[in-house]
């Protein structure tokens, strides 16, 4: 699902797709479908809308290793149940696993959503829920299993059914589905929902009236997982990918958590990054390719530069996502800072 403008993250995605954020040393993009296919999946399809053509342009360009395909979605701004059914026109067979872009969650948690999806169940969804957050979506949970609600609370006592426990989570954003889903999605796509969400609490009276079960199951996720909506998301994300990279670490410099790294003399790599003479990088930290940092600078900790970027003299960054071809000037100190074209955007409080 990567059609949106992502319009909360403007000035970032007022060029680029939010599809194309860069958060530690790739797009959400290229971190979504590395996450897919560790998982195991064979085939991805992106749903495209506002800049489509340079997620396409993206996905030739920094192929996984995976088949992936793009479709087109010309009305998405109808929302996401558009997108959805007009992406899932593609794809058969079961389980499907509904994945957002701008969603940052651990491998184990996508691996275990789908290996716990009921698939003998025809028109069955898996949500992953979140009992530890306060805000967000909530949902309404029986018995640690079953979802009842979404967006709505925990009725009242005297509406409760016997012998149920009833629980408040957030969604967690992430859901597999059985086929039959779809067919439920176009239904009220036809009758002019616009949400998913929507469609999942007339499911759960739909089916609970015709056959007396309960179509959705809950899987609460084990470890941390981000919705990247603002800046701030932006930094959290990059914090956490950075202190989790693997082996498969994307092309610069990294220095792990808690290790640092001086320079008494400066440096130039074959990568074509250029490290000044008395520059600290402190880890978690990433610096890739045909990047240039000069004299007495610290980098680090919790700090990403894309491609072709420049740091000036004396210059501290701590906390920051630096976008490629950016700039940043001498003699600064900055923290938790996305800096995009050049451009320095503080951290929304």
């Amino acid at each position: 699902m990567a059609a949106g403008k992502g319009e909360r993250l403007h000035p970032l995605t007022q060029d680029i797709p939010k599809a194309l954020i860069y958060v530690a040393g790739r797009t959400l993009l290229q971190w979504s479908v590395k996450r897919l296919s560790d998982a195991g999946c064979t085939e991805i399809f992106i749903g495209i809308g506002w800049k489509g053509e340079l997620v396409k342009k993206a996905l030739k360009d920094h192929s996984e290793g995976i088949s992936t395909d793009t479709i087109t979605v010309p009305d998405y701004e109808k929302g996401p149940l558009q997108t959805f059914c007009d992406t899932s026109t593609r794809v058969h067979g079961s389980p499907i696993i509904l994945f957002p872009v701008d969603l940052i969650i651990s491998l184990q948690d996508v691996k275990s959503i789908i290996d716990v999806h009921p698939r003998h169940e025809a028109n069955a969804v898996t949500l992953a829920v979140d009992y530890s957050l306060d805000t967000g979506s909530n949902v309404v949970i029986i018995n640690d299993s079953h979802i009842v609600g979404i967006n709505k609370e925990i009725p009242p006592i005297e509406y409760r059914k016997p012998n149920l426990e009833y629980r408040n989570a957030k969604s967690a954003m992430l859901l597999t589905f059985s086929a039959g889903f779809k067919n439920h999605c176009k239904h009220y796509l036809r009758r002019g929902e616009s949400k998913i969400s929507n469609v999942l609490n007339d499911m759960v009276m739909d089916v609970l009236m015709a056959n007396g079960s309960y179509p959705i199951h809950a899987y609460p996720v084990k470890g941390e997982w981000f919705d990247l909506d603002t800046i701030s998301d932006i930094i959290k994300a990059n914090r956490f990918l950075l202190e989790n990279l693997t082996s498969e670490n994307p092309r610069g410099i990294y220095i792990p958590p808690n290790d640092t790294m001086e320079f008494g003399d400066g440096i130039n790599l074959e990568s074509n990054i250029s490290i000044g003479p008395g520059v600290e990088l402190k880890g978690p930290c990433l610096i890739q390719d045909n990047s240039r940092i000069e004299a007495n600078c610290i980098i680090g900790p919790h700090v990403s530069i894309d491609e072709n970027s420049h740091v000036g003299a004396n210059t501290s960054l701590q906390d920051a996502v630096v976008f490629g071809s950016s700039s940043v000037p001498e003699d600064l100190r900055l923290s938790s800072v996305v800096i995009f074209q050049s451009n320095i955007i503080q951290e929304d409080k």
